[in-house]
Formats: structure tokens, C-alpha cells, sequence
């Protein structure tokens, strides 16, 4: 059984390999090692891979924690600006009760103005009737001055006359 052991591996009779078996052997062996190179080179291209993509990684990871870092200052500022935003409505609110306020009592001082208005233009009509009439006045006391020395003289003038014919 052994010899057939020995036929069927590819040996000669004391279990030696013959020649071609040695080169079949040679050339597994060679492509069993061109396999390995292509494996290795596969290995160290895919190990190079893999820290690339550590690196990678590393870089994605600190700048996902800039990032965390940075959306935790805009939260703040957001909180803060959102007070802001908050006390300038309550402002606005309150500026925009007094803007109502003033336009009340610019309507009842407007109202007031158009009386006073009314009353002024009453009383210019009532100073130019007065003046007309004070005109008039001092016309009929200028008359009435020329007249009464008129009637001074005349009167004069008529005593006179009358002692003259007394005597």
C-alpha cells in the first residue's frame, strides 16, 4: 500500500518526490507566493487605507467637537439674543401704549386747538367790530369836536353880539 501511496503523491519508490513533482511544488509554490506578495500588497494598501481613514476619522472627530463646541456658544448666544428679543417686544409694547396715549391726547388737544381757534376768530370779529365802531367813534367825536367849536364860536360870537346890543 505504501507504494501505491507513493505513485498517487507523486514520489519515486523511497518516498523521494520525483522531478515533476518538485516542479509542480516549485511552480505552487511560486504562485503560493506571488499570492502572498499580491495578499501583503493588498495587506499594506489596505493598512495605508485604514489609517488614512484613521486620520480621517481623527480630523472628523476633533472638528465635529469644534463644531459641538461652536453650536454650544451659538445656543447661548441664541438664549441671549432671544432675551433680548424678548425685553425690546415688552419695550415696543410699552412704547407703543404710550404711542396710543399721545395719540389720545393729541386728538383732545387737537379738538381743544379747533376751539380755542373758533374762539380766537369770534374774538377778531368781535376787536374788528369794536375797532370799526371805535373808528366810527372818534370820526363822529372829531365831527362832533369841529361842531361843538363851532358852536363855541357861534356862542361867542352871539354873547358878544348880545353885550354889544346891551350896551
Amino acid at each position: 500500500m505504501l507504494p501505491e501511496y507513493y505513485e498517487i503523491r507523486g514520489w519515486d519508490k523511497e518516498g523521494v518526490p520525483k522531478a515533476d513533482k518538485l516542479k509542480s511544488l516549485d511552480f505552487e509554490l511560486s504562485r503560493t507566493q506571488a499570492r502572498i506578495e499580491d495578499t501583503q500588497k493588498l495587506l499594506d494598501c489596505r493598512s495605508a487605507d485604514l489609517r488614512n481613514k484613521q486620520l480621517a476619522l481623527e480630523d472628523t472627530e476633533r472638528e465635529l467637537a469644534r463644531v459641538r463646541e461652536e453650536n454650544s456658544k451659538l445656543s447661548t448666544e441664541n438664549g441671549a439674543l432671544r432675551r433680548d428679543n424678548e425685553r425690546v417686544a415688552a419695550e415696543n409694547y410699552d412704547l407703543r401704549k404710550e404711542v396710543d396715549f399721545q395719540e389720545g391726547r393729541n386728538a383732545d388737544v387737537s379738538v381743544q386747538i379747533r376751539d380755542s381757534e373758533i374762539r380766537l376768530k369770534e374774538k377778531e370779529d368781535q376787536l374788528f367790530a369794536v375797532r370799526r365802531e371805535v373808528e366810527s367813534l372818534r370820526i363822529t367825536s372829531t365831527q362832533n369836536r369841529t361842531d361843538n367849536g363851532d358852536l363855541l364860536a357861534e356862542r361867542d360870537a352871539l354873547e358878544k353880539h348880545a353885550q354889544c346890543l346891551q350896551g
